[in-house]
């Protein structure tokens, strides 16, 4: 329950798990990631429903801002810069604090993604492709954490120190258990199968391109699963 609970403090905004105990467990249990993406998905998930039922689905990126924060955004504001950049200078302009064009695009790109994505869904739709995805989300940025090696020492390479592949596997069962009963009426387990691919192709960019990952990498890869999903659901309810 502390590793739980310190998943929701590290990866969520609600005010649960932010003290040290719960953080070592986290440390120690990182599977229990997707439960968190889970809860996350449901409060997002309902609000957006009620938000797509008044017609304002398209405000849903704010729900999911509301439940996660900023953290993932920044480090998708920190990728971005770091994107665009020679490869001999991706390192520095990642710790680099001040937001950048690159930075600027990828915010851009990917709120008007979640919003226009979510204003072509029907509310139930919406509401479920938000908990799939918070849930994918999270097991992606699990997938990255527990095969890669952090740049440098600091948030990432700490709650890193005990991460192996056999907490990812953990991780899997979890999400896909969770999962199961909205299967039966929504392609759930499907966006979980596009969400680990898009994390295996980001990770093996980013290995390439950077040598590792830090959080604003993982934070990114947050931000890119839930765009992406978003959109291939459209595009699969509109064929």
């Amino acid at each position: 329950m502390d590793a739980l609970r310190g998943a929701l403090g590290f990866f969520t905004t609600l005010p649960v798990g932010r003290d040290i105990e719960s953080y070592e467990s986290l440390r120690r249990k990182l599977f229990v990631i997707p439960i968190a993406g889970f809860i996350a998905g449901i409060i997002a998930g309902v609000a957006a429903y009620g938000l797509a039922l008044a017609s304002l689905g398209f405000l849903s990126i704010v729900a999911i801002l509301l439940v996660e924060g900023i953290n993932h955004i920044d480090g998708l504001a920190d990728f971005g810069d770091a994107l665009f950049v020679d490869r001999s200078r991706k390192k520095e302009v990642l710790k680099d604090t001040r937001l950048g064009t690159g930075g600027c695009l990828s915010i851009c790109l990917y709120i008007v993604a979640v919003s226009f994505s979510s204003a072509l869904l029907e509310p139930i739709q919406l509401c479920l492709t938000l908990i799939v995805l918070e849930v994918s989300a999270k097991l992606a940025m699990l997938l990255l954490l527990t095969t890669s090696k952090p740049l440098w020492s600091g948030l990432a390479s700490s709650i890193m120190e005990f991460a192996n592949v056999r907490q990812f596997i953990y991780g899997l069962i979890i999400a896909v258990i969770l999962l199961i009963p909205i299967q039966l009426t929504f392609p759930a387990l499907q966006l979980l199968a596009f969400s680990i691919a898009l994390a295996l192709a980001f990770r093996a960019y980013v290995m390439r391109a950077f040598g590792g990952i830090n959080g604003d990498i993982a934070g990114a890869l947050n931000c890119l699963t839930i765009a992406a999903g978003l959109c291939v659901v459209v595009a699969c309810s509109h064929l």
